[in-house]
């Protein structure tokens, strides 16, 4: 088995967030052919930033392609000569405020395969404390919260092991090791976020 081959690309839209392409592809051996549809995205990080005291912090905004109000890990793209470390870090004091001594990354994903070859990095970020006001994009509304991690690991899904700088999850989630697909991140991790109604961080 081999990739496609690309006969002909055709830009349905270029901007400065998302580019969406049409590509005509064949195999190899010219025997197949069909149109692709795909979206060029920049890379994203996302951090799990936990506190001294265990607890996660969360972003609470408003997410159009969902068009609902989500509490997600606090992400962002990651800029032209930056690591996905440094990106974590700039999103994580831009979001919520907060920042922390190191930033471990714990593995990479591919976000969709079949639409776009967009990676995410998800990066560990403990002993997170507030050093600053939280100091988001002019069009992002945020709420940050802090929410104690007994709330989120799942019952017989992930052993009660001491949070480690080594963030030994799960086996399979080896540090800066890639992972094949988003799907693979949930299933290593074990945590879930179930609706849950908390305060604002504090700082924020």
């Amino acid at each position: 088995m081999e990739p496609w081959e690309i006969a002909e690309t055709t830009w349905l839209l270029r901007s400065g967030f998302m580019d969406v392409r049409r590509d005509r592809c064949r195999t190899r051996d010219g025997r197949r052919s069909r149109e692709y549809f795909a979206l060029d995205l920049k890379d994203f990080c996302a951090v799990v930033a936990v506190t001294p005291a265990r607890e996660l912090l969360l972003a609470r905004e408003y997410k159009h392609g969902a068009r609902r109000i989500m509490k997600t890990l606090p992400a962002g793209f990651i800029e032209s000569g930056e690591s996905p470390e440094e990106a974590a870090r700039r999103e994580l004091l831009e979001e919520t405020g907060y920042s922390a001594p190191a930033f471990q990354l714990l593995g990479s994903f591919q976000l969709v395969p079949d639409l776009t070859a967009t990676r995410g990095h998800v990066v560990l970020a403990l002993d997170a404390t507030v050093t600053a006001a939280p100091h988001p994009d002019e069009d992002e509304e945020i709420e940050v919260e802090v929410v104690p991690l007994s709330r989120l690991l799942v019952p017989g899904r992930m052993p009660r092991r001491r949070l480690s700088r080594r963030c030994e999850l799960h086996p399979c989630f080896e540090p800066g090791r890639s992972q094949p697909h988003a799907g693979a991140l949930a299933g290593a991790s074990g945590i879930t976020v179930p609706p849950i109604r908390t305060g604002a961080a504090r700082g924020s």
